[in-house]
């Protein structure tokens, strides 16, 4: 009896990376000019993004079939292997509905499916547990269960560049946007019980990487898990961000994610984002 990982594009987990860790990677289709594309294996970050800023109307991303689960869970059915699915936040995509639907079609109770209620790096350090509790012999259903204990101590934050982007996802009211555009605000932003929330307000994006260096300089960081840095398009105001936790003295060893379409639909280019794990009972 084999464990299959499977999570969706949402996670930042690459093709190469889902090859080398043996996971299955459901692709979310991106919608640009009416014509859809599978992330990842049918759009690249890098041509998404060379896109998104000359487009009259913005993309849009679409969750998979529950066909596509359907499939993959009744061969583990055939298989007698266990499945745990970590999946994009149910309040931002319709992908763990997906998944519902399949598993209740399938009716297989060794299907896992976790609502991650997280995306882009902080849903990829549950993924990268998930693989090394697989590895070190965990079954399916006690992985399952050590993931959704990590949940609530897996944080993130980031910086927004472009209001537009949020406004046009529905993330953002109109009279929210209509202000924030005429002041140039460039909001940090984290993601609480799985939906958007902006923490604070600054006019300039230096500031916004100032007050989001506060954030984080206190928290206690549990190391044993990741600590991962985020960027859409472009790695300038990342780096700056890593300079930033840098000269407070905040050093330690993190990885780099470029963050997907699916997720680059809705916060535009130039952003930056760093997601880590805190000590339990912090």
């Amino acid at each position: 009896m084999a464990i299959k990982i499977i999570t969706d594009t949402g996670s930042c987990i690459t093709i190469e990376e889902a090859k080398k860790y043996d996971i299955e990677l459901i692709p979310i289709e991106i919608i640009i000019n009416e014509k859809s594309y599978k992330d990842q294996y049918e759009i690249t970050n890098e041509e998404f993004y060379e896109l998104q800023e000359n487009l009259k109307e913005l993309p849009k991303s679409s969750q998979p079939s529950p066909v596509v689960f359907s499939e993959i869970f009744q061969h583990a059915k055939n298989n007698n292997d266990e499945v745990v699915c970590i999946l994009l936040s149910s309040k931002l995509s319709g992908t763990y509905n997906s998944a519902l639907i399949a598993y209740n079609e399938v009716g297989y109770d060794k299907v896992y499916i976790i609502d991650s209620l997280s995306t882009i790096s902080n849903q990829k350090i549950l993924v990268l547990e998930a693989i090394k509790l697989r590895d070190n012999g965990v079954c399916g259903k006690d992985i399952y269960q050590e993931i959704l204990k990590l949940i609530p101590r897996v944080k993130i934050y980031a910086v927004i560049d472009c209001l537009k982007y949020l406004f046009k996802g529905g993330r953002l009211s109109k009279a929210g946007y209509a202000l924030g555009s005429v002041l140039q605000i460039k909001p940090v932003i984290n993601l609480e019980g799985g939906t958007v929330n902006v923490i604070e307000k600054s006019i300039k994006f230096s500031k916004a990487l100032i007050n989001l260096g506060a954030l984080v300089e206190f928290e206690k960081i549990d190391f044993n898990y990741p600590v991962i840095y985020g960027y859409t398009k472009t790695t300038d105001n990342m780096e700056k961000l890593i300079d930033l936790m840098n000269s407070k003295g905040i050093t330690y060893e993190y990885s780099i994610c470029h963050v997907p379409a699916v997720i680059g639909v809705h916060v535009g280019p130039n952003c930056c984002a760093i997601a880590y794990v805190l000590k339990e009972n912090n």
